[in-house]
């Protein structure tokens, strides 16, 4: 009998520091979870800012272009969007989503990543290397500066399709812009959408969309400053919120640094992470 008992006491004592330890690991989460995954800025934009930047106007052509991936033994499918920009040099530089391209990869291996207008099969642009070493998916948290891509077009890029980096490397707060879907026009969205800055910082951008749209296949897609006409960031990022839609963006000053700073062009069948 007194075994009996013992045996039960050892049973709750048990119980009750297991109990215990799942508490303590629950406590341990919900305050990690804020952490690894915050909310982008939310509420109303503030007033549209006083932009010193000389005004321009916004291209007329479609800078923002469908991004097609082939790999290794497959056909080209469409893999998410893109743009062009004047970097370092005069050189045209593509642009566009880490997390819309598999690099490195034994079993995918990247071929080639083609650029076409929406609703033409034409291809405008051809990449089989690399502008610098590629970033990587964002996969949690605000950073939004370590998902890019950057690519070497193997030929001549059509001028009119090549936009120019906003001196300012970022928008004001209040300051409105507009994102030129690479898609073109879709079911949801039409090919320009225009919204206003909400937060911006040294990792992102974040912009309160004039309209609710299905954001899938946009990222990579460039944004542009209303005031300006160039180009401001790459979308990257959406979230819908009361019925409102939120764009996260990588900033332009963060890519034209990157593309400064890159010091080799590996072919992409080549490259290892």
């Amino acid at each position: 009998m007194a075994m009996r008992e013992m045996n039960w006491r050892f049973v709750l004592r048990s119980l009750a520091l297991a109990f215990g330890l799942l508490a303590l690991l629950v406590v341990a989460v919900a305050l990690a979870l804020p952490q690894l995954f915050p909310e982008p800025p939310s509420g109303s934009p503030p007033p549209q800012p006083t932009i010193i930047a000389a005004r321009g106007e916004l291209p007329e052509a479609r800078v923002g272009l469908q991004e097609w991936a082939r790999y290794e033994g497959g056909n080209d499918q469409l893999a998410g969007s893109g743009f062009f920009f004047s970097g370092p040099n005069g050189d045209v530089i593509g642009a566009t989503s880490a997390h819309s391209l598999i690099v490195g990869n034994s079993v995918y291996v990247l071929e080639r990543v083609t650029f076409r207008i929406a609703g033409n099969e034409d291809v405008v642009a051809e990449c089989t290397e690399f502008y610098g070493l590629p970033g990587r998916p964002r996969l949690f948290g605000l950073d939004l500066t370590r998902d890019f891509v950057l690519l070497k077009p193997s030929g001549d890029v059509d001028p009119e399709l090549v936009t120019d980096p906003d001196p300012r490397g970022a928008p004001q707060p209040g300051e409105r812009v507009v994102l030129y879907n690479g898609l073109g026009e879709t079911v949801s969205a039409g090919s320009l959408l225009e919204g206003t800055v909400l937060a911006v910082d040294g990792t992102g951008v974040w912009i309160l969309m004039d309209e609710l749209f299905e954001p899938g296949l946009m990222s990579g897609s460039p944004v542009l400053s209303r005031h300006t006409g160039k180009v401001i960031g790459m979308a990257l990022t959406a979230t819908i919120r009361g019925g409102e839609l939120v764009l996260g963006i990588h900033p332009m000053g963060s890519l034209v640094e990157k593309a400064e700073q890159a010091a080799t062009f590996p072919l992409f069948h080549e490259f290892k992470r």
